[in-house]
């Protein structure tokens, strides 16, 4: 015997008001690296596994807030970055002015390393400019990129995009938040052998 047509019908709309109730199940570490993983297969990205992934931190304009999933750097130091919804689970790559959030940096344990040393002098990388949002994310990618190549390379990842008292912005090396380090010629040697930017200018901040 067939059920009525009526009952078929409430069964139904009580099932899909039962459905609609369940809350939405979290974003977690392991879904987010799932959803990232997918998206760069789905593009041919070949990105091998991620190396560093952060749960999302302030929501952005639009409300959202993302997990950030790092994979190794591509050539020339190319930032490789998949955003994950951290309501949703939707994966994307991260838009032209997105600030990338850096984690504590993993030191290599091949060399010893010398914590920075205290002192009045930052090594200028990229010179002061009014800071314009573009050149604010701009500055805070190549932070990232530079303190992953310096801790690859047994240096020590202090990097900054620092503020001066006009507002401007510029890329320093030994900045550590309220003081500076001893110069030493080894950095500005090393930056000009590793990337393009030459080997900077110390600048003495007690003077």
């Amino acid at each position: 015997m067939r059920p009525a047509p009526a009952l078929v019908a409430i069964t139904l709309l009580t099932l899909t008001m039962v459905g609609c109730g369940e809350p939405r199940q979290p974003i977690v570490r392991a879904t987010a690296v799932n959803a990232a993983d997918d998206y760069q297969r789905l593009e041919g990205c070949g990105w091998a596994d991620p190396i560093d992934v952060l749960a999302p931190d302030v929501p952005a304009a639009q409300g959202r807030s993302w997990w950030q999933v790092r994979y190794p750097d591509g050539p020339e130091g190319r930032l490789r970055i998949i955003l994950v919804d951290g309501a949703t689970g939707w994966a994307r790559l991260p838009p032209a002015d997105y600030r990338v959030r850096v984690s504590n940096p993993v030191l290599p344990t091949a060399a010893p390393l010398t914590m920075l040393r205290e002192g009045t002098a930052i090594l200028v990388v990229v010179e002061p400019a009014p800071a314009e949002p573009a050149l604010v994310g701009t500055l805070e990618r190549e932070c990232a990129r530079l303190n992953a190549l310096a801790s690859r390379s047994n240096r020590w990842p202090a990097f900054a995009a620092k503020r001066d008292a006009q507002g401007r912005i510029a890329l320093v090396y030994g900045w550590q938040g309220d003081r500076g380090t001893v110069q030493d010629n080894a950095i500005s040697d090393w930056l000009a052998a590793h990337t393009d930017y030459g080997p900077g200018r110390w600048v003495d901040l007690s003077k």
